[in-house]
């Protein structure tokens, strides 16, 4: 049965098409490896970062010092925009882009930082959450969807103005799980299970469910989403390989398929 956005087939990698700014030569391949720019010393222990490319603000997150820090990436240097904000470490950051809203996970928790100011600052009270590494914010809801490694559940928090509410009843997923990505325009989380070597489908048009479990392999651990093609990618570091999940597939009525891409 056709979904919208996914009525092609999985049929291999996607073609390379030229697009502005950054066309990619005509011969550039399926994982085609990136060119390396430049290196940049930096004095201490970065441990997380994020993004925010309407706002040209790169958050860095540091161990040692136990601060996160705000720079510009619109120069040909990243430069420290501001102060910086303590946080007791930093091991994964996601952003809410519309709010200007980043979540931190901490030793102490998760904690909200509104970026949008001058200078970063925290708002609300740290949700107790520990062993959290990686985080994904939803940017059609603005929910922040954080799996807590040490007993396999996957959250649910809601922005309520003042601080974050935990959504519902956390899902079980597999073991150990550490990052996820989201699939905005098909409402889907991807868990991966460490421990498992397991891709937990989590449907979340609703209250969130795993619909599906994908095996991908000893050890995966960092996984991506194309939201245009709903190509799902998952790092195997164990293996030295990349999966590949069409998630364009129906897990309820199929399997979805996989491949693996061989990155050796």
């Amino acid at each position: 049965m056709g979904l919208a956005g996914c009525s092609a087939p999985f049929l291999g990698p996607p073609p390379v098409t030229q697009a502005s700014p950054c066309p990619l030569p005509a011969d550039a391949g399926f994982l085609a490896p990136p060119r390396h720019l430049a290196s940049y010393t930096y004095p201490g222990s970065p441990s997380a970062l994020a993004v925010d490319a309407a706002g040209g603000v790169l958050l860095l997150g540091d161990t040692s010092t136990r601060k996160l820090l705000r720079y510009s990436t619109r120069r040909e240097t990243p430069q420290l925009v501001g102060k910086s904000l303590p946080v007791n470490g930093a091991f994964g950051i996601a952003l809410d882009t519309n709010a200007q809203r980043a979540y931190v996970s901490t030793a102490d928790g998760i904690v909200a930082v509104d970026f949008s100011g001058d200078a970063a600052r925290q708002v609300g009270t740290p949700v107790g959450l520990r062993n959290v590494e990686g985080m994904a914010v939803d940017p059609g809801t603005g929910r922040l969807y954080a799996p807590e490694y040490a007993e396999g559940r996957l959250h649910a928090y809601d922005w309520t103005g003042d601080a974050l509410a935990e959504a519902g009843s956390p899902v079980d997923v597999g073991r150990r799980p550490q990052q996820l990505a989201i699939d905005p325009s098909r409402h889907r989380a991807y868990v991966v299970n460490v421990a498992d070597g397991t891709v937990s489908v989590v449907d979340i048009s609703g209250p969130p469910r795993v619909s599906a479990t994908v095996a991908v392999g000893r050890a995966p651990y960092g996984v991506a989403v194309d939201p245009v093609s709903h190509r799902v990618f998952v790092a195997g570091q164990a293996e030295g390989s990349v999966t590949v999940i069409d998630g364009c597939r129906d897990p309820a009525a199929h399997d979805l398929r996989h491949r693996q891409a061989d990155v050796n």
